[in-house]
């Protein structure tokens, strides 16, 4: 998926990107969620559930979480708290990110860096709250029925019916 820029995606020092992932292979930079433009950019990557942006400041955020191949995993990259989660449990500290107002079209969904780093795999539920740290603790109860938009949910693909949520029902959004 992508969306053209908007401020919804200037997600601050505070917010919650969450996915479920089926992933055959893990290859670099698959990546989640991104938004890249000439002033700086991030992504949300699976590689090493972590989070990397590079615009006003600089970061890459790790985790020494793995993600367990052929099967579904809940990933959570969450900044206030700064950490990272995968299955409800917290993958040490990540640190702080604060995402500036980057221009660019944001993207979602399993993307990697061309030809060189294809990922093989399934994902599903991808959520951006922008505002909320919606985990914290060492662990979470990991979600058992489809998300749902929540209080300042800025995107959500939950993929049921081919649906897709743009929270201001402003941007063409293209599945």
């Amino acid at each position: 998926l992508s969306a053209a820029d908007s401020a919804d995606w200037t997600l601050g020092d505070t917010f919650t990107i969450e996915a479920w992932i089926y992933a055959e292979a893990l290859p670099s930079y698959s990546i989640v969620v991104t938004q890249n433009g000439g002033d700086g950019f991030y992504y949300a990557a699976l590689d090493s559930l972590r989070m990397y942006f590079n615009g006003d400041s600089f970061g890459d955020v790790n985790s020494d979480a793995v993600l367990v191949l052929n099967t579904w995993n809940h990933v959570a990259f969450v900044s206030g708290t700064g950490y990272h989660y995968i299955n409800g449990v917290r993958s040490g500290s990540s640190g702080s990110t604060d995402l500036g107002n980057f221009s660019g079209e944001l993207r979602a969904g399993i993307w990697s860096d061309g030809a060189s780093y294809p990922f093989s795999g399934y994902m599903q539920d991808i959520r951006i709250v922008n505002g909320t740290a919606v985990y914290s603790g060492t662990t979470y109860t990991v979600p058992t029925a489809p998300l749902t938009a929540i209080t300042n949910t800025k995107l959500l693909l939950n993929m049921a019916d081919g649906q897709a949520l743009d929270s201001a029902a402003q941007n063409n959004i293209t599945l």
